[in-house]
């Protein structure tokens, strides 16, 4: 199976990738092929997942692999930005995987694990509902959409859930190309120290006067 695969997404969704998640079959870059259904690029760490959906691509087998982490570090390290496109050559018989980008040639086992069943996560709607969300989560996101557009300043936007997980728009819609994308976002569990209670601070309050100083 060949494809042509745009590393701006690749360099996009690298940012969510773990490099030492004990899930070892996380720390990769998954391909995945429905037949007659497109092609997804997806990354996930168990708090957030981003996804990219080619339609143009189309297989007359369902089939998956996953990219060691590595190997994607290496791609971006090439990268034209003027021509950011490689050639993907995938062995489904041995799991093997042949990049040609730029005159360089990779060659990679794809990584012996089963990724997430991720489809599950996806929500039919939400609610509007706010939720708590890491910051750091938000800016990655933003980042990452930076990334897939080859921009610097486009903002990311969350459709909030309350306890459920958000959708992220990653700026990865792009119709008239048959692309499609979004992000998910875990929001914070109740357990976790932004749900400690509050109460008015009391270094908010006046000071009160020492009367006994006073007499």
């Amino acid at each position: 199976m060949q494809f042509e695969l745009n590393l701006n997404f690749v360099k996009g969704l690298s940012v969510i990738i773990p490099s030492k998640e004990i899930r070892y079959y996380l720390n990769g870059l998954q391909f995945e092929a429905k037949q007659n259904d497109g092609f997804y690029l997806v990354a996930t760490d168990g708090h957030r997942m981003a996804l990219i959906k080619n339609d143009a691509i189309q297989a007359d087998r369902d089939y998956s692999f996953i990219i060691p982490l590595e190997t994607v570090k290496n791609l971006i390290k090439m990268m034209d930005k003027n021509q950011p496109i490689a050639l993907i050559d995938y062995d489904f018989d041995n799991n093997r995987i042949v990049i040609e980008y730029n005159g360089n040639c990779i060659r990679v086992a794809g990584i012996d694990g089963k990724f997430p069943e991720w489809h599950r996560i996806i929500p039919d709607s939400v609610t509007g509902e706010a939720g708590q969300y890491n910051s750091d989560y938000i800016s990655d996101f933003k980042k990452m959409a930076n990334f897939i557009n080859g921009t610097k300043n486009l903002d990311c936007f969350i459709k909030q859930n309350g306890e459920k997980v958000a959708i992220v728009d990653i700026g990865a819609n792009k119709p008239e190309y048959d692309i499609f994308g979004m992000g998910l976002l875990m929001p914070l569990r109740k357990t976790d120290s932004a749900f400690e209670n509050y109460s008015r601070p009391k270094w908010l309050e006046p000071a009160k006067p020492d009367l006994k100083a006073v007499a």
